[in-house]
């Protein structure tokens, strides 16, 4: 992992609408990614502030826990996660960029506010590397974010990596950039 310059991807795709504590149908990566030694092709979107890769891990309500954690949900990347409140204000939404064998998949959460409120909370951008399999995270603003993770944790939540002072945190930040290998 490291701390890398500030530069998300612009571009709007897929709007995901998502209700309180809420996580989504399956939706296409658009490629095959690697994760922890796993290849998949789907990814599912929690309302809370991160995408993971298996069904039935949860919302991950009500703060991001510290990784790594047995406890589900598990199988995840991290982009702001805390109890976030979709309905409250902001969009969601997904969508692929470049071409085979160097695509990317972009997870944008734009001015999502905390339960349950209408204040932009975080605004965060997710970022999936075909081939490469490296992860980015860009946080254009973390707003008061408090328990919040950001990071990557495995399947069985036994393995993780995340920023210093970034697992089940308390902070407010802007332009914060992270690259996962």
């Amino acid at each position: 992992m490291a701390s890398i310059a500030y530069a998300p991807i612009a571009g709007v795709g897929t709007s995901v609408f998502l209700a309180d504590d809420q996580v989504s149908a399956a939706l296409p990566i658009g490629f095959t990614f690697n994760f922890y030694c796993a290849n998949y092709t789907n990814f599912y979107i929690s309302s809370n502030g991160f995408i993971n890769f298996s069904g039935g891990m949860g919302s991950g309500c009500c703060g991001g826990q510290l990784l790594p954690n047995a406890t589900m949900p598990n199988n995840l990347i991290a982009g702001g996660w805390d109890d976030l409140y979709p309905p409250g204000a902001g969009s969601i939404n997904y969508f692929n960029t470049g071409v085979a064998p160097n695509r990317r998949l972009i997870v944008n959460f734009t001015g999502i506010p905390f339960c349950c409120g209408t204040t932009v909370g975080v605004s965060f951008q997710i970022i999936l590397f075909e081939t490469t399999n490296q992860i980015e995270i860009h946080g254009a603003n973390y707003n008061g974010i408090s328990p919040g993770t950001i990071g990557v944790e495995n399947l069985t939540g036994t393995l993780a990596t995340t920023p210093a002072g970034r697992n089940s945190g308390t902070w407010t930040s802007t332009n914060e950039s992270w690259r996962f290998f």
